[in-house]
């Protein structure tokens, strides 16, 4: 009882009794004594990574988590942020917000990247709107790199209750951008309507995916070993006016092509942007 309850396994604690006494007679107090342990135990595990539900364990999250979004990179949802140089005053930025008719924004480097956030009404209250806006940027508590998929971006707005946040290209790359609800869901609807298709992960890193090849694509009309897909991403088989087959190099890229395609995390954003177009 003691084990079952602390290791948050309280059905297989009563299995493991009836088979090592090969009586079920004692399977009904067991099962008391499980429960009562269970509820004194509470929360409390021997495990320390242990999760709540299968929900929240990263190698149950493709089962659970919306696939299509877990399909597709923040970069496909990112829309214009109000950005201003760390040089800038405070009321240079106050009139930068005001131009872009936003109430919030981010303060960059010289290489654009983040630096903090600012919010108008903050900025309002500086007594001193000459001194420079950087003293005035607070920290985010979250951002969302561009590779990272929306399912992510969305646990992540919603565990830190944000409107928006900032998109950057790597850890510490530049931004781009911010992501919020409404884009994601755009970005989500957008993806449906194109026939986005994930399926099912070889691991982590690599996935697979259907994706049919749009109108004005950049790979439309070009040559497979020439449409510059990234290194490392493979076209396992191609559907062309309903016959399957395994394509070559020499295979011309038709809109309307349904491609099955093997590719990373880190290339998906690429890969989309190349079969789906902008």
């Amino acid at each position: 009882a003691v084990f079952g309850s602390i290791a948050h396994a309280p059905l297989a604690m009563m299995l493991m009794v009836g088979e090592m006494t090969g009586n079920l007679s004692l399977l009904a107090p067991a099962m008391v004594a499980v429960a009562v342990a269970t509820l004194l135990v509470g929360n409390t595990s021997i495990y320390r990574s242990q999760v709540p539900t299968r929900a929240d364990s990263m190698a149950h999250r493709h089962r659970f988590a919306f696939p299509l979004l877990d399909a597709l990179p923040a970069q496909r949802a990112v829309v214009p942020l109000a950005m201003v140089r760390d040089t800038a005053t405070v009321a240079d930025a106050l009139a930068s917000l005001e131009r872009r008719r936003s109430t919030d924004g981010v303060v960059i480097d010289e290489g654009g990247r983040l630096v903090g956030e600012i919010t108008s009404e903050e900025l309002r209250s500086v007594p001193d709107a000459g001194s420079p806006v950087e003293g005035y940027a607070a920290d985010l508590p979250a951002v969302v790199l561009a590779d990272t998929p929306l399912d992510e971006a969305l646990d992540r707005l919603a565990s830190h209750d944000r409107r928006w946040l900032p998109v950057l290209d790597g850890s510490d790359g530049p931004v781009l951008g911010a992501i919020d609800a409404r884009a994601l869901v755009r970005s989500f609807r957008e993806a449906a309507r194109q026939q986005v298709r994930p399926l099912t992960p070889v691991d982590e890193q690599i996935s697979t995916m259907e994706l049919t090849v749009a109108v004005g694509a950049p790979v439309e009309g070009k040559r497979l070993a020439e449409a510059g897909l990234p290194a490392g991403v493979r076209v396992l088989t191609m559907e062309h006016m309903g016959r399957l087959s395994a394509p070559s190099g020499d295979t011309v890229l038709r809109r309307g092509d349904r491609l099955t395609l093997a590719m990373t995390r880190g290339t998906r954003g690429e890969v989309l942007a190349l079969i789906l177009g902008d």
